[in-house]
């Protein structure tokens, strides 16, 4: 059974994975769509470490 800590951190994997998807195609996006995406990935991976470290706790 996965537990909610689990399938929010594969919930969170695979927008990240999502996203870097989008940036494969990089030449069908404009350069403030591309800053945006690296962005959000940025954020998802910064979300997932602290939902890691808090589950250390």
């Amino acid at each position: 059974m996965i537990t909610g800590d689990k399938a929010a951190d594969r919930q969170l994997q695979g927008c990240i994975n999502f996203w870097e998807a989008k940036l494969q195609a990089k030449y069908l996006l404009d350069t403030s769509t591309i800053v945006l995406i690296e962005l959000t990935i940025k954020y998802l991976k910064e979300l997932q470490e602290v939902n890691r470290d808090n589950r250390r706790i």
